[in-house]
């Protein structure tokens, strides 16, 4: 909404950003990051897995465009405004780097988590993973507060998820059926182990 800023400051803080850095034509990261977020959901649960293989791509892409280390990269290239507002993706100067106002971050974070699977009902622990095509394997520990879950992916090249793919899966070297794990509280490390075959 139009605001009278100079009457208030000789130098208004529209002034110090990009011509269609903002919401006149610039596109806010952390409105992509929604957008990731219900990406990753409806790749789990579509049909199709040809839909969901695209739908995949199109998540990563958009979170390798908006995580901080791309301005290392090309750094006289994506370099940010001068107000270190990096929650938008400018079009005419390039800018492109990490989030570091709003909701950018949070939503990032949730949409990693997405990706990672991680989610939680009452008394139980999901684990239900989108990897990248390329990944081959993916490690990481989850903390609760109350215990720990070790958790390894493995899969082939390719594009692979719960839904219609031969998997193996394992909670502490027990094979089981289910990607719902028991929500533990017993300060004691776990472990999951996903294997896609196919």
């Amino acid at each position: 909404s139009p605001t009278a800023l100079k009457k208030l400051s000789s130098s208004a803080a529209s002034s110090h950003y990009y011509p269609g850095d903002r919401e006149n034509g610039g596109i806010f990261k952390h409105a992509c990051m929604f957008f990731v977020s219900a990406l990753f959901k409806a790749a789990k649960e579509v049909e199709s897995d040809e839909l969901a293989k695209k739908i995949t791509k199109i998540a990563y892409w958009m979170i390798d465009l908006t995580l901080p280390y791309k301005t290392i990269e090309k750094p006289y290239v994506l370099g940010g405004n001068p107000r270190i507002c990096t929650q938008y993706i400018n079009s005419e100067s390039g800018e492109n780097i990490g989030p570091l106002l709003s909701g950018t971050a949070t939503w990032l974070y949730l949409s990693l988590i997405s990706a990672l699977g991680i989610d939680f009902s009452e008394e139980k622990l999901i684990i239900n993973p989108i990897l990248r095509e390329d990944e081959k394997e993916l490690v990481y520990t989850l903390n609760t507060g109350k215990c720990t879950y070790s958790i390894e992916i493995k899969k082939p090249i390719g594009f692979h998820r719960l839904r219609n793919s031969e998997v193996k899966i394992y909670f502490d070297n027990k094979e089981t059926t289910m990607f719902e794990f028991p929500l533990l509280e017993n300060g004691v490390s776990h472990y999951i182990k996903i294997i896609f075959e196919k």
